[in-house]
């Protein structure tokens, strides 16, 4: 009896009663079940929350370099980056359209010195009939010279010496007009190359206006586009937190639950030792009231919980799955943003070089004018000696005739038909010295235009040049930078997608451990369910039918401190 007051803290009640305790050693295996739950819901409990810290600590990273993404790519240097490319764009603009009123010029220059050399090309030819003329009169001097059947007055020599002078003229014609023909497929050929350029150029100039535009657009798109996605980033990262929030929320649910087992076990082991009393037939029977009594309080008490826990631990793998979605989400939007940029960077650089090379063929085209024109003039230098060949030439046929009219003269009637022929070499030198002026004009014009092309393109070459390697060189500056900082965005997401892959499986490995919530159920329905059956064993051999009728008896029954680690206000 000292036991049980000592046990109960109050006298103990003569009940007249008692037998064999059949269900005292349920009390401990009941025991047994619920220290292993409890130690499977603390352990899972622990490690959850343990994740729980890393995953938050996770989120700020990745919030953090999505936060450092849209700051590099809405920041001030890339806005610069763009406003710089922009300008730069604009300056190969004017530079483009300076260049095709150069070309169309050069090509006017061309033309009109093509007309000049298809009037050099004609003056041969009336030359080379010159010449064809004069080997005839030649001819016919000396037959005039037979005819009259004496040479006292030297008209077979002066016959030969007309023949040797159109020999002459012929052959110098010849070579000038073989010349004049390689001119004017050379110019033809420039002129082509030229025009060719300017029709290029002109598509070029509309095509790097539209290019431009697009590029620009594009930047400034994909500057925002990437913007809002990285703040997507940033706020999925936030999503995160409160989730885990949510998650911390059903974990403090869990714990209270734990405390509760923790609590029932206790109440369940406080009767172990008397309930083996009971069982020994030592004990004082009025105690199996008081345990059945608490058997239906702690059983109602596990049922409370059961629903709470398992609800809780639910809500925690809902969380966390809520998490997995956004984290897949953000890295889903960070692959895309990555593969975007990727291609918008290759974009940018093809469009650029298609530019750069463009402008260097602009710069070698006029460097090759520089050189055509200097070979040009240079030929055309060359043609213009001969033409003192044909001053020459000229001089001595004028002499002929004046030498075959003085002979015709002295010789008398015998001679008549001489005085004609040396008229006729007379006109023929007077038509040989007016296309020679022509011819002379023509090469004079057709070289002062090659000089004047030279001359433009020389004086303005070096500071075109000059211009035009700054332009490449800002221009790369402009992209190399954008493609820094791009790649630096590219970096931050490829590190938002790879870490934000990584974390999502970690957390789906964290939920594939919780397995409380499935056991749970089952292990306290069962011992609740025998807590029940001792509840109802004891009552029905104490003939007390219902377990509540002497329930305030036994409420002030004191069991001594429970540890716990809060007070309960849940159930």
């Amino acid at each position: 009896m000292s036991d049980i007051i000592s046990f109960t803290g109050r006298q103990a009640v003569d009940v007249p009663k008692k037998c064999q305790d059949p269900w005292g050693g349920t009390l401990p295996q009941l025991c047994v079940r619920l220290d292993e739950l409890h130690l499977l819901a603390e352990r899972e409990f622990l490690s959850v929350g343990s994740r729980l810290v890393e995953f938050s600590d996770r989120a700020g990273k990745i919030s953090e370099m999505a936060l450092s993404a849209a700051g590099v790519v809405s920041g001030d240097e890339v806005r610069g980056s763009i406003a710089g490319i922009r300008a730069m764009i604009e300056k190969i603009h004017q530079y483009l359209r300076e260049a095709e009123d150069e070309a169309a010029l050069n090509l006017q220059v061309l033309e009109t010195i093509l007309v000049f050399l298809d009037g050099i090309r004609k003056n041969l030819t009336a030359l080379k009939e010159t010449a064809g003329k004069l080997r005839m009169l030649g001819l016919t001097t000396k037959i005039q010279s037979i005819r009259t059947g004496s040479d006292r007055a030297g008209f077979m020599d002066l016959g030969e010496e007309i023949s040797l002078l159109s020999a002459e003229i012929a052959s110098v014609t010849a070579d000038l007009m073989d010349e004049s023909g390689k001119l004017f497929d050379f110019v033809s050929s420039v002129h082509t190359k030229v025009k060719a350029l300017a029709v290029a150029q002109q598509q070029q100039v509309s095509l790097i206006i539209s290019g431009s535009t697009t590029v620009l657009d594009s930047l400034e798109r994909l500057s925002m586009k990437s913007s809002d996605n990285a703040r997507q980033i940033v706020d999925g990262a936030g999503k995160i937190r409160e989730n885990i929030a949510g998650v911390v929320v059903s974990m403090q649910y869990q714990d209270i639950g734990c405390q509760v087992l923790e609590k029932v076990r206790n109440v369940l082991a406080g009767f172990c030792s008397p309930a083996a009393e009971l069982a020994s037939g030592e004990g004082e029977c009025r105690l199996d009231i008081l345990i059945a009594r608490q058997s239906v309080g702690q059983s109602r008490t596990l049922l409370g919980i059961r629903d709470k826990m398992a609800e809780s631990m639910e809500n925690v793998i809902s969380s966390l799955q809520l998490v997995v979605a956004h984290v897949d989400e953000m890295s889903k939007v960070a692959a895309m943003v990555q593969r975007n940029s990727s291609t918008f960077l290759r974009d940018l650089g093809t469009g650029m070089s298609s530019v750069t090379d463009f402008l260097s063929r602009v710069m070698a085209s006029n460097r090759a004018m520089s050189e055509n024109m200097t070979s040009f003039a240079d030929t055309v230098n060359s043609m213009s000696k001969f033409i003192g060949d044909f001053e020459r030439i000229s001089e001595e046929v004028e002499l002929i005739a004046v030498n075959a009219s003085i002979k015709a003269a002295q010789t008398g009637s015998e001679a008549l038909g001489m005085g004609v022929i040396a008229r006729a070499i007379q006109k023929t030198a007077e038509e040989s010295n007016l296309y020679r002026g022509s011819l002379l004009h023509d090469l004079d014009e057709a070289s002062a235009l090659a000089g004047r092309i030279r001359q433009d393109i020389e004086t303005t070459a070096k500071g075109k040049e000059a211009r035009l390697d700054q332009m490449i060189r800002d221009l790369g500056v402009f992209l190399d930078a954008l493609r820094y900082r791009q790649e630096k965005v590219m970096s931050l997401l490829e590190q938002i997608d790879s870490g934000g892959k990584a974390f999502s499986h970690d957390i789906d490995a964290a939920i594939n451990g919780i397995s409380i919530h499935n056991t749970i159920g089952i292990v306290i329905d069962d011992v609740s369910m025998k807590l029940q059956r001792i509840a109802g064993q004891i009552l029905e051999e104490a003939g007390c039918a219902n377990p509540d009728e002497p329930y305030d008896e036994i409420a002030d029954v004191g069991l001594g401190e429970l540890p716990g680690r809060g007070d309960i206000e849940f159930f």
